[in-house]
């Protein structure tokens, strides 16, 4: 009589274990099997690829001359973080100007500077083309102090900028 109660057991938990592992493997197998729920998140161009073009033969130092500067924001930056954000650009004494630029000027920007690689273009939508903020510094020697002052602004991803001023298209501030 042990004999059969002990057969039984094993018997029980060998099928047991059994189901149970045919269980994992299901539920593995269909959640691979099974489509994504959520939109996948489209991809941010790199600010780096949006900075303005300098002139070819700049060689000037960080000094005293004027500086543009791209202040690119998060995708997830809200309305009063801008506003908040072009306020205090345009009162910082170290800012001689600044214009914003919303995502289709910057996807129209871009699609001028990358004119010349279809493929990239027609790769890009608007919106992965992040904002940004252009400033023109009264002097380029003040970059690291804005730096310091704005990058862990609300909103705000990178600050990019340097000694020689853009080309045609760089704009007027306010």
């Amino acid at each position: 009589m042990a004999g059969t109660a002990l057969r039984r057991r094993r018997g029980l938990l060998a099928g047991g274990a059994a189901a149970g592992f045919v269980a994992v493997a299901a539920t593995l197998v269909a959640l691979n099997l099974a489509p994504s729920s959520t939109e996948p998140v489209p991809p941010v161009v790199a600010a780096g690829a949006l900075m303005p073009s300098t002139e070819p033969n700049c060689d000037r130092r960080w000094g005293y001359e004027a500086a543009d500067v791209r202040v690119f924001l998060r995708q997830e930056i809200t309305d009063q973080q801008r506003i908040d954000l072009h306020e205090a650009l345009r009162s910082d004494p170290l800012v001689r100007s600044v214009t914003f630029q919303s995502h289709d000027e910057a996807y129209a920007r871009f699609k001028e500077i990358y004119k010349d690689s279809p493929d990239l273009v027609n790769a890009v939508k608007p919106e992965q083309i992040p904002e940004s903020f252009q400033v023109t510094l009264a002097r380029a020697a003040d970059f690291s102090r804005l730096v310091a002052n704005f990058r862990e602004t609300g909103g705000v991803d990178q600050i990019l900028g340097g000694p020689c001023p853009a080309r045609s298209g760089s704009g007027e501030g306010e």
